[in-house]
């Protein structure tokens, strides 16, 4: 992987924008930060979270994993992040390590997957194609438990007391479940 000042910061970088690719040159966090207005309006759930992914794993980003020694994990950091100096790397949620230089980016991109989550699921028809795409990948119409179904959506049990998710809801089990039969 290419450091985030290589691969965003420095080339000109692609924002998506009514399916098109827009070239757009901008430099420095500030510069990424206006593009968080640009909400894509994707064509389905599963579309909008496999770009969600590709973004993620295009990030720089490293794990370590199993017992290492002090030289191997400089090797991998200066592999994967461009350095080997443990002052310029942090831990993010989940075991990942990325370059403190990038943190603010990293929370931008999570931060605009959830604003385009949100603006995706306004619409009935997309969040009731939402909690299908979840109950099937938790198999719900074998286990009938909402739980991992809701957390997917990172949503709890008071969902339901939103009408407009809780007939989204019903909505989409009678999808799974008459695919279930």
């Amino acid at each position: 992987m290419r450091h985030l000042q290589d691969a965003f910061l420095d080339a000109s970088f692609f924002v998506r924008k009514n399916n098109l690719s827009t070239i757009v040159s901008k430099k420095g966090v500030k510069g990424l930060m206006l593009l968080a207005k640009e909400i894509q309006d994707y064509q389905s759930y599963t579309d909008m979270e496999v770009a969600h992914q590709r973004e993620v794993n295009n990030f720089p980003m490293c794990f370590i994993i199993g017992s290492k020694d002090t030289e191997q994990i400089k090797d991998e950091l200066k592999r994967t992040l461009g350095t080997d100096n443990f002052e310029e790397v942090m831990k993010t949620p989940y075991g990942g390590i990325i370059k403190k230089s990038d943190a603010e980016f990293f929370e931008f991109m999570f931060t605009h997957h959830q604003r385009e989550r949100a603006h995706f699921v306004e619409n009935e028809k997309n969040l009731v194609s939402a909690i299908v795409s979840e109950m099937y990948s938790h198999e719900y119409g074998y286990t009938l438990e909402p739980d991992d179904v809701l957390n997917a959506l990172g949503r709890d049990a008071s969902a339901f007391l939103d009408e407009k998710f809780a007939r989204c809801f019903e909505k989409a089990k009678k999808i799974v479940l008459k695919e279930a039969a």
